[in-house]
């Protein structure tokens, strides 16, 4: 998230700063790279239930760790309407 915001990437709010209480940061990650991620946390899991363009691939940006294991990753990034809006 932090590196798609540094480079305008748009679609991309992270409005809560990765906080976890936004979903303005949602992606969908290719399925073959999930296993490759750190399984999503309780808060963020919970967060996905709220959000409606959620699915089982979704992510939030705000929570995938950037490491050379990632090299090569492609996001898909899903516009969202902050929750509560």
């Amino acid at each position: 998230m932090e590196q798609a915001l540094a480079r305008g990437v748009p679609g991309i709010l992270g409005q809560c700063g990765g906080g976890i209480t936004c979903s303005t940061c949602l992606c969908h990650v290719p399925p073959a790279w999930l296993p490759r991620l750190p399984p999503p946390d309780p808060d963020e899991t919970e967060l996905l239930t709220l959000v409606p363009e959620a699915r089982a691939n979704s992510r939030l940006s705000c929570q995938i760790p950037v490491t050379d294991s990632l090299d090569g990753l492609t996001l898909r990034v899903v516009p969202t309407t902050p929750l509560g809006e």
